[in-house]
């Protein structure tokens, strides 16, 4: 191992050494992928984080996301990564929200873990205050969502697939109604099947 090796992975290399049987996460500095490594040779072109009980948040962190912790009643930005992850207990983690008004989100703790959309008091709440857990929604595979096109004309309910579909036969207007075909552009805009009530308010 050369001493460039030592000096730019040392943090985790040390690691490694007193947990061999845990393994390490590397990102393919060409693919930017994160792959288990079990006997990692620490490339100094790629990125190494333990797998600890705190390497998605290291992942994240790795990737460009903001880490913060939550002090006096109030989430913070951290400045100093190595030090935060090393004295902080991941129920006190957590990367900062992105979240911006009209998001769809999940908060198990309340509304029974069914998504709703971020207003401007909820805005303030997460990316300040809130100590639970609160993610975007993401349509599992054979949910019942809203599906709207590029123009916002055509409203639709379908089931999510996690693939785009085209039509076999005839035209995308001959399936409306009998066997939905869903194009890439679908995609751009999809809600939880709640979102109906939104539109019937309008």
């Amino acid at each position: 191992m050369t001493y460039e090796q030592i000096k730019k992975h040392r943090e985790v290399i040390k690691w490694f050494c007193d947990n061999p049987d845990k393994g390490v996460w590397r990102k393919d500095h060409q693919t930017e992928n994160w792959h288990f490594c079990r006997q990692p040779i620490f490339n100094c072109n790629d990125t190494y984080i333990q797998n600890d009980e705190k390497a998605e948040l290291r992942k994240q962190v790795a990737d460009g996301a903001v880490l913060q912790y939550y002090d006096n009643y109030k989430w913070k930005d951290v400045t100093h990564i190595s030090v935060t992850f090393s004295e902080c207990k991941l129920e006190n983690l957590r990367v900062k929200p992105q979240f911006k008004v009209g998001d769809w989100v999940v908060e198990h703790q309340i509304n029974n873990g069914k998504p709703f959309q971020v207003s401007e008091v909820d805005l303030i709440d997460y990316n300040n205050y809130t100590i639970s857990g609160v993610t975007l929604w993401e349509p599992k595979e054979g949910e019942l969502c809203v599906f709207w096109d590029a123009d916002c004309t055509e409203y639709f309910i379908g089931k999510y697939v996690a693939r785009a579909l085209t039509p076999t036969f005839g035209d995308m207007s001959d399936c409306i109604g009998i066997s939905r075909m869903y194009t890439k552009q679908d995609w751009e805009y999809v809600a939880p099947l709640e979102f109906t009530q939104t539109l019937k308010d309008k």
